[in-house]
């Protein structure tokens, strides 16, 4: 849920090292049981393959997005161009043991159907492949104690996640 790792983990597909800004972010719901951010952010689109997905022809493409998540381990990113395109990722993560997890994501788009869904998923799949590399370089399980990790104003999402997750957890019987 952290969008300040766009510029530096997506430089093949959108991510842009001049634009390493990250705004201030207002955690809320976003209604129907979502809770998390919304934001703007201007996104590289300066190769085919971006250009498809954005259905723009500009170098640098405008996104109004969100980003919440509704427990346990649930994710949805909506990206809204200029154009009133929608691009929705659900980003569904299932626990196998400590350090593995089954991930699934599915793709919903308002489009005309011009672009094909092959390949809207062989750009999204791209996207997963590159936060997948830089993870699997994080060493050790996810810490979700509030002070086990040095959180900065970008994380404020996942902090929130983890302080719900762990609630949610006290409340499950096991």
């Amino acid at each position: 849920m952290d969008i300040s790792h766009f510029p530096w983990v997506h430089t093949g597909t959108f991510g842009d090292r001049q634009r390493t800004e990250v705004q201030k972010l207002e955690l809320q719901d976003l209604g129907a049981g979502w809770f998390g951010y919304q934001f703007e952010v201007d996104a590289r689109n300066a190769d085919d393959d971006a250009r498809l997905i954005s259905g723009s022809e500009e170098q640098v493409v405008h996104r109004h997005m969100s980003t919440g998540f509704t427990l346990p381990l649930t994710v949805r990113s909506t990206i809204r161009y200029e154009d009133g395109l929608e691009h929705i990722l659900l980003l569904c993560s299932t626990p196998i043991d400590d350090d593995h997890a089954y991930f699934t994501f599915v793709v919903w788009r308002n489009d005309d159907f011009t672009v094909d869904g092959n390949e809207v998923i062989a750009f999204d799949r791209a996207i997963g492949e590159e936060d997948r590399k830089m993870l699997e370089r994080v060493p050790g399980s996810l810490p979700l104690g509030q002070t086990d990790l040095a959180s900065v104003q970008a994380d404020r999402g996942s902090v929130e996640w983890r302080r719900q997750f762990i609630e949610f957890l006290e409340r499950t019987p096991s």
